[in-house]
């Protein structure tokens, strides 16, 4: 079997990050928001025993999960907001890519705002959950954390949240590598012009001409419309008779 890896990836960790890797912790993520924890690490777990996703939701894991962190270095200032969006773009087209390359039928999308979603045989499940947060001291520190499913889950999950997997043939220590290269390099452009390409998201974007209800996490507001992409910003566009309406990341989207 061709274990190679396409042009411009690699399994060997930028020499730019240093990588920790723990048997046991109760988050990647916790871990490297602490203000001793410098940026530039890279840090993976075989379990999380209190790992989390976006608005405290927990992470289900069986063992079987890439569970990793990653800590950038910003300048206090800068604008990162569309920093989650583009960490799933560039796990997106990284996973796809790595798909094509070993010959899997399987496609990413992404559920803005950054969860991932594989198609197989035409059923869509949940395969990543990405979780930013960040710190900021004399210089700002991102912290994105990423849960990636490598085998089946056999727990019982909520209705919208039907699990999937990556099947590639790689060990997990290379997949983590792989994908923390393109993500420092990811960042590397970010950092210097903090915006995301809508045309590129437009590719691996789960809600493109659906019909959605997004609910306001704050006001439980609703409102419903069609999605028709993002801006630069990552933010949401949600088509309606009256015109667009440009949502942020404190909107819970479903298909209506």
């Amino acid at each position: 079997m061709n274990h190679s890896l396409p042009e411009g990836f690699s399994a060997k960790l930028s020499s730019d990050l240093v990588w920790q890797h723990l048997a046991r912790l109760d988050s990647t993520n916790t871990y490297l928001l602490a203000a001793d924890q410098p940026a530039g690490q890279l840090v993976s777990a075989d379990v999380q025993t209190h790992g989390r996703g976006r608005r405290q939701q927990q992470w289900v894991d069986e063992g079987e999960s890439a569970l990793f962190s990653l800590a950038f270095a910003f300048p206090q200032g800068t604008d990162i907001g569309a920093w989650p969006v583009q960490v799933a773009l560039t796990l997106a087209h990284s996973l796809n890519a790595l798909m094509v390359h070993f010959g899997r039928d399987s496609r990413v999308k992404i559920k803005w705002p950054n969860d991932l979603y594989l198609e197989r045989q035409g059923q869509w499940g949940k395969c990543a959950g990405i979780l930013v947060e960040t710190h900021v001291g004399r210089e700002g520190k991102v912290v994105s954390g990423i849960g990636l499913n490598l085998a089946p889950i056999h727990k019982a999950v909520s209705e919208d949240y039907a699990p999937a997997f990556i099947d590639l043939p790689l060990a997990k220590k290379d997949l983590i590598a792989v994908l923390a290269n393109q993500l420092w390099t990811a960042w590397q452009g970010f950092v210097n012009w903090p915006v995301v390409s809508p045309a590129d998201y437009r590719q691996v974007d789960y809600l493109a001409d659906a019909d959605l209800i997004a609910t306001d996490l704050h006001s439980g507001e609703q409102q419903r419309g069609t999605g028709i992409g993002i801006n630069d910003r990552g933010q949401l566009l949600l088509a309606q008779s009256t015109g667009v309406q440009v949502l942020t990341s404190q909107q819970r989207i479903r298909f209506a």
